[in-house]
């Protein structure tokens, strides 16, 4: 595995270009939205991304969960394989009250597309995970139309 330091230089070459990831879906998680509300993530972990003939492997990344994967029907454990792209992004935290700011720019993989399942994991699936996220009354972005007409209110 590459170090997280020496991966964002090994990812600088493929910036803004579309790579192939594969990856095993981890875990899901929640980040919360500038407006209220949240948004579901993805922690992919043993991440390979390709281009042109290079390789890196990497530990983990985040991945925002778009529309795309309420169709994807992944689980935790899934060995999951995909197109992203890799793009800068401001990370950190900022609290003007107190003159904090705490940011700096990383890189990530974002915009997945062409998703496919290369093996099914045992452990718990989206609407799983979305139904136990509303009994405990957290407020899910709107953009999960498909899950939340299926949710256990």
């Amino acid at each position: 595995m590459v170090e997280v330091k020496d991966m964002r230089k090994e990812l600088k070459p493929f910036l803004d270009k579309k790579v192939k990831v594969v990856g095993t879906l981890e875990k899901y998680g929640l980040k919360s939205e500038y407006r209220g509300g949240d948004t579901i993530t993805l922690l992919l972990k043993d991440i390979r991304i390709e281009l042109e003939g290079k390789t890196i492997e990497t530990e983990h990344a985040w991945l925002s969960a778009g529309k795309w994967f309420e169709k994807a029907n992944l689980t935790v454990g899934s060995q999951v394989e995909m197109n992203c792209h890799v793009k800068e992004y401001i990370k950190g935290y900022v609290d003007h009250r107190n003159f904090v700011d705490e940011r700096h720019i990383d890189i990530g993989i974002n915009r997945a597309s062409q998703i496919k399942c290369n093996n099914v994991g045992g452990g718990q699936s989206f609407e799983e995970f979305y139904n136990s996220m509303i009994k405990s009354g957290k407020f899910i972005s709107n953009k999960y139309n498909i899950a939340k007409e299926k949710a256990v209110q």
